[in-house]
């Protein structure tokens, strides 16, 4: 008689599984479907029309960055520190960098290393620039021409060496391209 018991109670555990399993599979095929319609009408382009690729490049920085001695940039202290604008103007310009000016930051002093604020038309020269300031943040902002600025902050301790810098501008980054990107 115990026999009997044990072998309903694994014919039923048996059952929900099965059960459990069909219930999964159906949620599965239904989200799968769902997803497949979805993609299906999402990525279809109108009659006539070819789709836009959006391709994504290897850039390694030194193939595109301009040289130090072909750039201006400003210096500007938005540390507590008395003269770290004009001691690090001093060091990039060791470096090959033509300094426009250096001076004080008037906003709030940055916490951070470094700021580099540049606009779209000066990234070639914001990431030259971290190459030889490797903890600052690139800012970009809504400037339209090429000028960079380089705010030194609270936590600004190194700007590297050529040598240094040229191996960080071996470093590939990514850098989306084309139209639909």
């Amino acid at each position: 008689m115990p026999e009997l018991g044990f072998r309903q109670k694994r014919f039923e555990r048996r059952r929900r599984l099965i059960l459990l399993g069909v219930g999964v599979l159906g949620i599965f095929a239904v989200g799968y479907g769902a997803g497949f319609a979805t993609h299906s009408l999402a990525s279809s382009t109108p009659e006539g029309q070819t789709p836009l690729a959006c391709v994504t490049l290897a850039v390694i920085p030194a193939d595109v960055v301009p040289k130090p001695g072909e750039v201006k940039i400003t210096v500007l202290n938005g540390s507590a520190r008395v003269g770290m604008a004009g001691i690090t103007a001093d060091v990039l310009k060791d470096r090959g960098f033509k300094i426009a000016s250096v001076g004080n930051f008037e906003g709030d002093s940055v916490k951070d290393p470094a700021e580099i604020h540049y606009g779209p038309k000066g990234v070639l020269i914001a990431r030259l620039l971290s190459a030889y300031v490797p903890d600052a943040y690139l800012v970009e902002d809504s400037r339209d021409n090429k000028s960079v600025e380089i705010i030194i902050g609270q936590g600004f301790d190194r700007i590297l060496n050529k040598e240094q810098a040229a191996r960080e501008l071996q470093r590939p980054y990514a850098s989306p391209s084309g139209p639909a990107c």
